[in-house]
């Protein structure tokens, strides 16, 4: 009996020591010699992972650097924002049919063309030339004299309070005229902006006291191109100047660049029906001094 319990002992002795975990050392041993040959498992025979390595570490750097350039653009663009959008040519524009924008720009326009006084300058009339009756009206330039189709143009008359259009208040002086001239030409400007089937605006200048009107100003779409490509502040900044301030020179001699080109003596027949631009007026002809008759002394 006693010899079967030795060697039942014996035998669970030799068993425990087969059985992984059985006993703490061989354990420990076992896993540690696994680590140390884990990495030769993954190396192929005769073949070097050094180069694969470096490709791969590459290809990680790229991919870095452009993760990089897109975050720095992201962070440009929310600091800096969008490209900003070009500033609108006017603060205001109008609006609904061509007759109606036509209107507005005269509304709009004549009150912000002051007196000394305070008083508005002149009003602003306006109607397209096709319901004044005038389909053609006459262009006489420097070179040519034309018939001109008016039925995509306009006509505004500037018109003061005082007879035949005149302006009843203060003198007439050169910086009044430059003044108008202005007027003109930003009604011009506006009109060739916003109402796209004009081509042609006239515009008549109030007359002298006593007389009747005859200069306007006479603009073509394609003469002002130019100035309806860039802001209207660029070329007539807001608001008008003065009187007093068309007294500087430099201010005079810009206005009287852009305008004087479009500046014609304006005729109109009686009947109304047959209006004559003309650039090159004939010069007046004077009269001929009489002849002298030496006068004979009797004696």
């Amino acid at each position: 009996m006693a010899e079967d319990l030795n060697r039942r002992e014996e035998g669970q002795d030799e068993r425990a020591e087969l059985v992984p975990g059985a006993s703490g050392e061989p354990e420990r041993s076992q896993s540690t010699e696994l680590e140390r040959r884990a990495p030769a498992a993954l190396e192929l025979p005769g073949v070097s992972a050094e180069p694969y390595l470096g490709r791969f570490r590459f290809a990680l750097g790229a991919l870095g650097g452009f993760a990089v350039a897109a975050l720095i653009a992201a962070v440009v663009l929310l600091v800096g924002g969008r490209p900003s959008k070009p500033p609108p040519w006017s603060a205001w524009k109008p609006s609904g049919s061509p007759e109606e924008r036509i209107q507005q720009i005269a509304n709009h326009i004549g009150p912000t063309y002051r007196l000394p006084d305070g008083n508005q300058l002149v009003a602003v009339n306006a109607a397209p030339l096709a319901a004044q009756g005038l389909p053609l009206i006459t262009v006489r330039d420097r070179r040519t004299i034309r018939q001109v189709d008016a039925r995509n143009g306009v006509l505004y008359q500037l018109c003061g309070l005082g007879q035949k259009c005149s302006i009843d208040r203060g003198k007439p002086s050169n910086e009044r005229g430059l003044l108008l001239r202005r007027e003109a030409l930003e009604l011009a400007l506006y009109t060739f902006r916003y109402v796209e089937q004009v081509d042609m605006v006239i515009v008549t200048l109030p007359p002298p006291p006593g007389e009747d009107p005859r200069l306007a100003m006479y603009f073509r779409r394609g003469d002002l191109e130019p100035s309806l490509e860039r802001p209207l502040a660029a070329t007539l900044p807001s608001p008008p100047p003065s009187l007093e301030a068309l007294r500087q020179p430099a201010i005079a001699a810009d206005l009287l660049r852009r305008t004087s080109p479009e500046v014609y003596a304006l005729r109109v027949d009686p009947s109304g029906t047959r209006v004559v631009l003309d650039q090159s007026p004939p010069a007046p002809v004077k009269a001929k001094p009489k002849a002298q008759t030496r006068s004979t002394r009797t004696r």
